[in-house]
């Protein structure tokens, strides 16, 4: 007890009232030394590992876990196991790699009402309802994603609620998720209004670089992943517009973890893109033939290109009301 104590306790003793209640004294603390962490030491055994590197399979593999933490990836019998370790058994089975989703859009749900930018059916049903089904099916898809292998997903712009999906996923069971912001467009086109829910917008136009720029650092209080610049406008006017706005967002970015995205699907637009400072080609090219130059500096800029080829397969499918769905799509996908 300090001195303090001591004679405020006498005191209160004296005077037959409780002694008041006094902060700790810290020295009266003892010092413990902090406990070392319990060890969940699990093993799977058994399956053909594909260790996603490029290296050949494992047959006979070993995955070490302590906890949900990789420790040791290896063939059966090169693996120490230490005592207590749980055995699970996966022989005839594979193990490989969770897969990266690297272009969603979490506002759309793959539903011909998910765009009525594309394919105008509000007076059938209201956009605001659709949007409200696709956030009330968040969790669920979620599960889906994971059960399908798919552990990060990339969502490649929306609106501001995107921001709310991404906090939602890292508290519940659900893989990693990135988000960009609202898109920012390099052209004005009307149909974007038709995406606008309680004043949210997906996709804000910019007129000129500096408002590309004003656009991108209000984004930033919110931290997205990426900035995501929407391209539009053809031929080396375009290009050039592009390539200007790409580079005012770089310049807002630069010196912080956040990528910039673009949206840009022909060969000069896509070109422009990179050399303005996209680390993210989000679609791939499809007007003409990708050639050396642009493969070069591809890898000059150390940019990655996100083909998303299989896009025009659903839009076709969606027009034609005759998807083709595999028998694994059609157990984990949204009725």
């Amino acid at each position: 007890m300090s001195f303090v104590a001591l004679i405020l306790g006498i005191a209160s003793a004296l005077s037959g009232q409780p002694p008041a209640e006094q902060p700790t004294d810290p020295v009266e603390l003892p010092t413990l030394a902090e406990p070392a962490p319990a060890r969940h030491l699990s093993a799977l055994v058994g399956a053909t590992i594909i260790p996603g590197d490029g290296t050949e399979p494992i047959e006979n593999g070993v995955v070490l876990l302590d906890g949900d933490t990789i420790v040791a990836v290896g063939k059966n019998g090169e693996v120490p196991l230490p005592e207590g370790t749980s055995v699970t058994d996966l022989r005839g089975q594979y193990l490989m790699p969770g897969m990266v989703d690297a272009h969603v859009h979490f506002f759309q749900s793959g539903g011909v009402f998910a765009r009525p930018d594309v394919f105008d059916l509000r007076t059938i049903t209201p956009y605001g309802e659709e949007n409200a089904a696709t956030k009330a099916a968040l969790e669920a898809n979620f599960q889906r994603y994971l059960a399908a292998g798919v552990t990060s997903v990339f969502d490649a712009g929306g609106p501001n609620w995107n921001f709310q999906v991404r906090e939602t996923a890292k508290g519940a069971r659900a893989p990693r998720v990135a988000v960009a912001g609202p898109l920012i467009a390099t052209e004005p086109t009307a149909r974007q209004e038709r995406l606008i829910v309680e004043g949210d917008q997906p996709i804000i136009s910019a007129s000129s670089p500096e408002e590309a720029a004003n656009l991108a650092r209000s984004l930033l209080p919110s931290s997205p992943d990426a900035i995501k610049i929407w391209g539009i406008g053809s031929g080396p006017e375009g290009a050039e517009r592009i390539e200007a706005m790409t580079r005012a967002v770089a310049q807002v970015v630069e010196g912080t973890s956040i990528q910039v995205a673009v949206h840009a699907t022909e060969l000069e637009n896509a070109k422009a893109a990179v050399r303005g400072g996209a680390g993210i080609l989000v679609h791939s090219i499809d007007d003409v033939p990708v050639d050396d130059a642009f493969i070069r500096l591809l890898k000059d800029s150390d940019a990655t290109i996100v083909t998303a080829m299989v896009v025009y397969e659903g839009y076709a499918d969606a027009a034609a009301g005759r998807p083709t769905l595999h028998v694994e799509e059609r157990r984990l996908a949204d009725p």
